[in-house]
Protein backbone atom coordinates (compact mmCIF):
# COMPACT_ATOMS: atom_id res chain seq x y z
CA UNK A 1 0.00 0.00 0.00
CA UNK A 2 1.27 3.10 -1.03
CA UNK A 3 0.04 7.33 0.28
CA UNK A 4 -0.47 10.16 -2.62
CA UNK A 5 0.27 13.47 -1.55
CA UNK A 6 -3.40 14.42 -3.45
CA UNK A 7 -6.33 12.79 -4.36
CA UNK A 8 -6.79 10.26 -6.82
CA UNK A 9 -8.33 12.58 -9.20
CA UNK A 10 -6.08 15.24 -9.11
CA UNK A 11 -2.93 12.40 -9.60
CA UNK A 12 -4.66 11.13 -12.96
CA UNK A 13 -5.40 14.08 -14.08
CA UNK A 14 -2.12 15.49 -13.60
CA UNK A 15 -0.93 13.26 -16.74
CA UNK A 16 -1.47 14.33 -20.21
CA UNK A 17 -0.84 10.65 -21.12
CA UNK A 18 -3.86 9.00 -19.77
CA UNK A 19 -5.40 6.58 -21.79
CA UNK A 20 -8.62 4.49 -21.75
CA UNK A 21 -8.55 0.87 -20.78
CA UNK A 22 -11.44 -2.01 -21.48
CA UNK A 23 -10.78 -4.42 -18.30
CA UNK A 24 -12.59 -7.89 -19.47
CA UNK A 25 -12.69 -10.61 -16.91
CA UNK A 26 -13.54 -14.66 -18.06
CA UNK A 27 -13.48 -12.88 -22.06
CA UNK A 28 -16.67 -10.52 -21.03
CA UNK A 29 -16.13 -7.07 -20.90
CA UNK A 30 -16.45 -5.74 -16.96
CA UNK A 31 -15.80 -2.06 -17.31
CA UNK A 32 -13.59 0.73 -19.41
CA UNK A 33 -12.12 3.63 -17.33
CA UNK A 34 -9.18 6.26 -18.18
CA UNK A 35 -5.44 4.73 -16.16
CA UNK A 36 -2.08 5.32 -16.56
CA UNK A 37 0.94 2.81 -16.69
CA UNK A 38 3.62 3.40 -13.96
CA UNK A 39 6.06 1.32 -11.97
CA UNK A 40 7.06 0.94 -8.58
CA UNK A 41 8.70 -0.84 -6.15
CA UNK A 42 6.37 -4.01 -6.97
CA UNK A 43 6.72 -3.43 -10.35
CA UNK A 44 4.92 -2.55 -13.39
CA UNK A 45 1.37 -1.32 -13.69
CA UNK A 46 -1.85 0.66 -14.96
CA UNK A 47 -3.53 2.78 -11.90
CA UNK A 48 -7.04 3.58 -12.34
CA UNK A 49 -8.90 5.57 -9.53
CA UNK A 50 -10.43 3.61 -6.48
CA UNK A 51 -13.70 1.81 -7.28
CA UNK A 52 -12.84 0.70 -11.00
CA UNK A 53 -13.54 -2.75 -10.98
CA UNK A 54 -10.35 -4.78 -11.50
CA UNK A 55 -8.89 -7.88 -10.11
CA UNK A 56 -5.99 -10.37 -10.50
CA UNK A 57 -6.76 -12.57 -13.50
CA UNK A 58 -8.75 -9.77 -15.69
CA UNK A 59 -7.26 -8.82 -19.03
CA UNK A 60 -6.67 -5.08 -19.55
CA UNK A 61 -7.03 -3.99 -23.29
CA UNK A 62 -5.87 -0.74 -25.01
CA UNK A 63 -8.05 0.63 -28.11
CA UNK A 64 -4.84 -0.42 -30.32
CA UNK A 65 -5.35 -4.28 -29.03
CA UNK A 66 -2.67 -4.21 -26.80
CA UNK A 67 -3.33 -6.69 -23.59
CA UNK A 68 -2.03 -6.54 -19.94
CA UNK A 69 -2.76 -9.56 -17.53
CA UNK A 70 -3.77 -8.53 -14.12
CA UNK A 71 -1.33 -10.66 -11.69
CA UNK A 72 -2.18 -8.52 -8.39
CA UNK A 73 -3.91 -5.32 -7.27
CA UNK A 74 -2.77 -2.92 -4.82
CA UNK A 75 -4.31 0.63 -3.24
CA UNK A 76 -2.66 3.59 -2.68
CA UNK A 77 -4.53 5.81 0.12
CA UNK A 78 -5.14 9.70 0.35
CA UNK A 79 -5.79 10.84 3.70
CA UNK A 80 -6.32 7.48 4.92
CA UNK A 81 -9.15 6.68 2.29
CA UNK A 82 -8.21 4.63 -0.49
CA UNK A 83 -7.69 6.74 -4.03
CA UNK A 84 -5.68 4.77 -6.85
CA UNK A 85 -6.61 0.97 -7.29
CA UNK A 86 -3.36 -0.13 -8.82
CA UNK A 87 -3.21 -3.41 -11.39
CA UNK A 88 0.19 -5.08 -11.63
CA UNK A 89 0.92 -7.11 -15.15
Amino acid sequence: MGFLPVPGEIYLNDFPDKTRYFICRSGSPVTKADGLTNSDENGRHIAFLYGTDVAAGDTIRTGTGKEYQVEFTDIDEYNGSPSIVKAYY
